[in-house]
C-alpha cells in the first residue's frame, strides 16, 4: 500500500471512530501478515467483498476490511466534512 492510500485509510478510520475501525477486529502486527490473511480470506470465497489490509489509527496495527478505492476513501472524507 502506498503512502497516500495509507494516509487516507488512517484518516477515514479516525473519522469513523474506534469501534467501527478497530473494535473487535483481529489485529495483525504487520501489513504483510494482514495481507496474507486477506489473501486467504479472498481465496476462501467466504468474504462478501474483496478484502484488503488497512492501518489502524487507534491501535497502530493492521486489520482487514472491504477493499476501498482512493475515490471511495476520499468520498468518506468529503461526506464527513459536509456534515460539519
Amino acid at each position: 500500500m502506498d503512502d497516500e492510500k495509507k494516509a487516507l485509510h488512517l484518516f477515514v478510520g479516525f473519522l469513523c471512530g474506534q469501534e467501527k475501525t478497530c473494535g473487535t477486529k483481529q489485529k495483525h502486527h504487520t501489513q504483510e501478515a494482514a495481507q496474507k490473511a486477506a489473501d486467504s480470506l479472498n481465496r476462501s470465497g467466504k468474504a462478501r467483498n474483496k478484502t484488503e489490509p488497512y492501518p489502524c489509527f487507534f491501535c497502530g496495527q493492521w486489520h482487514i476490511g472491504r477493499e476501498m478505492s482512493y475515490d471511495e476513501l476520499r468520498k468518506h472524507i468529503q461526506k464527513y466534512s459536509d456534515l460539519q
